[in-house]
């Protein structure tokens, strides 16, 4: 089988001006299956890629260009000598996600820096998985959207029951009732995001006699389009009857046992695992709709539209706790499906994740107008169904962004405000629109029906499927913790970027020669996301640090704060300015920004920003605290001026006691904080769910006498045995 591409380059910092075909080869030089050595065909010449300027991020689009599920980072087991002028001289840069190379930025490398980096046996080797795309995903588009029609589904309201309707590209059409049976119901009803069918019916027609089946399925299936069906009878479907099912929403408690991490909305994500001790993540070997159809159906969703592989919902931290899964589909829960816990082979590159099919409402009252693609443009709405309207975009902000995006199933907001570029609605209906940031539409926010409002303030957005997402090394954080005293003299800079208490701020000329008590740590902040991490801040609006020698892009990057045993800030720090760059990166991926002069600044996928505990401001000053117990906190973009896959993992603890000038770490973590706690005595530690009180399993805040009949939760796996507890800070 020859695995090769035509593509045309249509993007990129420089334009190739003709048809380029990419392929893998053999060491003979024949076409590979999947692995081999890639080759450019540009010019009608066929060369390769020098691996020196190649990333493993280049290797996921290639393979996923090419129709496999992923690629695989290994070592090559052998080396062919090829000339150097059978090769291209550029370079490619992607992010991971992109569908096409040609979507890629592409760069020019100069003939004497390519004679001096690339060598005979340099060429760029690919490893791409043998499972084919299409064996993980549903391929779906609106034409076979599903849907239960009643009369409350005009007032938005979801739907267990109605008319099943799918699109026919053109309008909603029922599905007629011809041979239906419970299997269908059950299929139809998963499709639709539900775990369950409860009944089905139909409106009998004396003067219809056939029941040839329209659908026929078994009732494994993961989507009634897997079924056997005729699109001729589909089509046909005028005359007969419909079918009538009622769905079910899954009631019974659900046990934390397995969990999903980085999708934008319910039922997409990262799929972790809970193995009674730690939570960890699943190698996606052997990972697919079935498997995925389980872990869907346990957390209450329907059937899964997609298994996703390659850790396309960001990569995990900590243990692999399972790979090779093979489920059945009738399986209640994943840890009944036959599974290897040797995962010495995996990486977190290949986490596997889910797309479930979830109900939803399918808004009607809302769209984007003016965008090159669907992912972006201005915002219009309609209260009646006829006259659309443009919202203010006084005001309008990310938070309202973020609304409106997972509104429409976009996924993340990248950018939203005021702004004409995609056209103008002279009529406006909504005004000073202002969001929590987690309603399930924009009319859910508080807005006014009139205002003031410039013809050209429209309210815009750009939505993406991909954003990053930081996380802090916390090994690293926990082996760096220490206590050391400047005087005063040493801190010049850090004194102007006020990190140091404030009861010095008027008395910094006066006291140069008094020792400041510092408890410093190193910050490492890996971007475990799908796209690079860049500074919220235009390069234009940057501002030189003289102390530092360097451009600083954002204000606010981290917070540190020692906190007491009641969950109050003793004494906080800030990385009130900084720059962003790759300090360091995992095997397999490249460096790409950097603070010099004033270079792009960022943070790439599986890259870190390393910040030591000798540089300015990589402390809290804690020369008026008293000796104690506290906890250590770090906050990662805490204002969430970038966008993250996943906000509940940008904070690390450590528990520490600090004593005669020295302080001991007992424990650090990096769990996801769903409840915060404070009192007890965890030091406002978050809780840990489940926990065990009295030999029992508790997925929930708690009450009972023995603490004041308040809220109360463990902030360890085993109360039982540790003790360890705090009391609920009620959830805004």
């Amino acid at each position: 089988m020859h695995t090769y591409l035509f593509i045309v380059f249509l993007s990129g910092q420089f334009s190739f001006g003709s048809f380029l075909y990419i392929r893998l080869v053999n060491s003979e030089g024949s076409a590979g299956y999947h692995e081999g050595y890639l080759q450019f065909n540009f010019h009608r010449e066929w060369k390769y890629l020098c691996d020196t300027f190649w990333d493993f991020r280049n290797s996921k689009v290639v393979c996923r260009e090419l129709g496999f599920a992923k690629a695989v980072l290994r070592n090559r087991t052998s080396y062919d000598n090829v000339q150097q002028s059978k090769f291209h001289h550029f370079m490619v840069h992607c992010d991971g996600n992109e569908k096409s190379i040609t979507q890629c930025p592409l760069k020019n490398v100069e003939s004497y820096v390519f004679d001096k980096k690339c060598y005979y046996s340099s060429q760029v080797f690919i490893y791409c998985s043998e499972t084919r795309d299409n064996d993980v995903t549903i391929s779906l588009n609106k034409k076979y959207e599903l849907r239960l029609w009643n009369n409350s589904s005009k007032s938005k309201k979801l739907s267990l029951q109605g008319e099943l309707q799918y699109f026919n590209g053109d309008s909603w059409v029922n599905v007629c009732s011809s041979g239906w049976n419970d299997e269908n119901s059950f299929v139809a009803c998963s499709t639709l995001g539900f775990t369950k069918h409860e009944s089905s019916s139909k409106d009998l027609n004396p003067y219809i006699v056939s029941e040839d089946p329209f659908f026929k399925c078994t009732g494994e299936e993961t989507s009634l389009w897997d079924c056997k069906f005729s699109h001729e009878k589909l089509e046909s479907c005028t005359n007969q009857q419909p079918i009538k099912i009622t769905c079910k929403k899954r009631v019974e408690y659900l046990k934390n046992q397995i969990r999903l991490r980085g999708g934008y909305r319910a039922g997409e994500g990262r799929v972790e695992i809970f193995n009674g001790t730690t939570w960890g993540t699943i190698c996606d070997d052997g990972w697919d709709l079935i498997d995925a159809s389980v872990v869907c159906k346990e957390l209450g969703f329907g059937s899964a539209a997609e298994a996703s592989h390659w850790a396309d919902h960001g990569e995990g931290l900590g243990a692999i706790l399972a790979t090779d899964i093979q489920c059945s589909g009738s399986e209640r829960y994943l840890h009944q499906c036959i599974q290897s816990k040797n995962t010495s082979l995996c990486s977190h590159s290949e986490d596997a994740g889910v797309r479930c099919n979830v109900p939803h409402i399918v808004y009607e009252d809302v769209r984007l107008i003016g965008g090159i693609n669907n992912f972006e443009g201005r915002i219009e709405v309609t209260f009646d169904g006829s006259t659309w309207g443009g919202i203010c975009g006084i005001g309008f902000s990310e938070r309202e962004g973020k609304v409106l995006c997972r509104q429409l199933s976009l996924g993340y907001v990248s950018w939203a405000s005021k702004s004409y570029k995609f056209g103008i609605n002279y009529k406006k209906l909504m005004y000073n629109v202002k969001c929590m940031g987690n309603e399930n539409s924009i009319k859910d926010c508080s807005y006014k029906t009139f205002g003031s409002c410039r013809y050209y303030d429209m309210a815009s957005v750009i939505c993406t499927k991909y954003v990053p997402d930081l996380v802090m090394d916390i090994s690293t954080f926990e082996q760096s913790i220490k206590v050391e005293s400047h005087i005063m003299s040493q801190l010049k800079c850090s004194f102007e970027e006020k990190c140091l208490s404030p009861i010095v701020d008027n008395s910094y000329f006066l006291n140069r020669n008094i020792k400041r008590k510092l408890l410093k740590f190193t910050s490492r902040f890996l971007n475990k996301g799908t796209v690079a991490f860049r500074p919220n801040v235009h390069k234009e609006n940057w501002k030189w640090h003289k102390c530092h020698q360097h451009y600083h892009s954002q204000e606010t990057f981290a917070v540190y704060d020692l906190i007491d045993q009641d969950g109050h800030p003793v004494s906080e720090g800030h990385k009130a300015s900084f720059c962003l760059e790759d300090s360091d990166c995992e095997p397999g991926y490249k460096q790409v920004y950097n603070c010099t002069d004033k270079n792009d600044q960022g943070v790439s996928v599986n890259c870190a920003d390393n910040y030591k505990n000798t540089l300015d401001c990589q402390w809290i000053d804690i020369t008026e605290v008293s000796e104690g117990n506290y906890s250590l906190r770090v906050f990662v973009n805490p204002l969430e001026l970038v966008t993250e896959s996943d906000h509940l993992n940008n904070r690390a603890v450590c528990v520490v006691h600090y004593y005669n000038n020295v302080v001991e770490v007992k424990e650090c973590s990096t769990e996801p904080c769903y409840q915060e706690s404070f009192g007890g005595n965890s030091f406002g530690h978050c809780c840990h769910f489940p926990f065990t009180y009295n030999g029992q399993l508790h997925y929930n805040c708690i009450r009972n006498d023995d603490h004041r009949n308040k809220l109360w939760c463990g902030t360890t796996p085993d109360v039982d045995k540790d003790g360890k507890w705090g009391y609920c800070k009620l959830q805004l």
